[in-house]
């Protein structure tokens, strides 16, 4: 019983790291687009 409980918990934490992994690579590419599309408006201002 002791052996099943153990495993659950490491498969939830497992899952939470993965997940906030996830959300991680999510926001950094979110970020990488919101200052590209930045750039590119202020090259079309300076033209």
């Amino acid at each position: 019983m002791f052996l099943i409980k153990t495993t659950l918990v490491a498969t939830v934490l497992a899952i939470a790291a993965i997940m906030m992994l996830a959300l991680l690579i999510r926001a950094t590419e979110w970020e990488g687009r919101t200052t590209a599309s930045q750039e590119t408006v202020t090259e079309a201002n300076a033209q």
